[in-house]
């Protein structure tokens, strides 16, 4: 599998995992931190994985530590892109608490 199909599939995985964590925190106020640690837990062994596939195509001495932190980083600005979308289009409502 490809490097770019298999970030594909998270970004993909996105929306699902991350509208799962919105209902598991609905009406709890200031979770989110807590949502994305539980989008980023789904995730680890697809970013590793992804970390993994691209140090093997990638020149000798690539790190994967190196990679997968910069994997992590783009999951991590996908889902704050669709979290914010979901919110500005009202999707994703406030907590009664966050609204007063």
């Amino acid at each position: 599998m490809g490097i770019l199909s298999i970030i594909i599939g998270i970004v993909t995985s996105l929306p699902n995992l991350i509208t799962g964590m919105e209902n598991a925190f609905r009406g709890v106020p200031k979770s989110g931190s807590a949502k994305w640690i539980g989008v980023e837990t789904a995730l680890s062994s697809t970013i590793q994985n992804v970390a993994d596939t691209i140090v093997k195509a990638a020149p000798a001495g690539s790190d994967p530590d190196k990679i997968a932190a910069a994997v992590a980083k783009y999951t991590k600005a996908s889902n704050d892109a669709f979290v914010l979308l979901m919110n500005e289009t009202g999707q994703f409502p406030l907590p009664p608490a966050a609204n007063q």
